[in-house]
């Protein structure tokens, strides 16, 4: 099951359409519609859409234990499970409904739906800060 919205990227010359399912990341080629490569790591119930920057994907969910990716997409081809394709993964304080939001090379995005905000360097993955609680007025 999927609730994300798929997202467009164009990459080494070829638009790239990019979804989010209970099991896989994929990659279509949008000419053709052939399957450009895969990645596990998602799970159930995936409504976080992905965000694109600088030829990287970040893509990831919190419920049941997830995790957000960072994936290259130059060279990316094939099941890229586990293969050098990912960059990082960071498994806390994930999004669960909120999409990331990528700025100034920093990923944040909201721990599910409470108002606790984690900022990555989405260069290496590292937390800037991690589940801090953002005000309300």
């Amino acid at each position: 099951i999927s609730w994300t919205t798929p997202l467009f990227v164009e990459e080494g010359g070829r638009v790239q359409v990019i979804t989010v399912a209970e099991t896989w990341i994929m990659s279509y080629d949008l000419a053709d519609g052939d399957v450009l490569w895969k990645s596990a790591g998602t799970n159930y119930g995936n409504i976080s859409t992905p965000v694109a920057a600088d030829g990287i994907l970040y893509v990831g969910s919190g419920l049941r234990e997830g995790q957000v990716q960072a994936i290259r997409l130059d060279g990316a081809e094939g099941d890229i499970s586990g293969s050098s394709s990912i960059l990082w993964s960071f498994d806390k304080f994930l999004p669960y409904v909120s999409s990331p939001l990528f700025y100034d090379g920093f990923l944040y995005f909201l721990k599910d739906k409470h108002g606790f905000l984690t900022c990555l360097d989405a260069a290496t993955g590292e937390a800037h800060y991690a589940n801090k609680r953002i005000g309300i007025r």
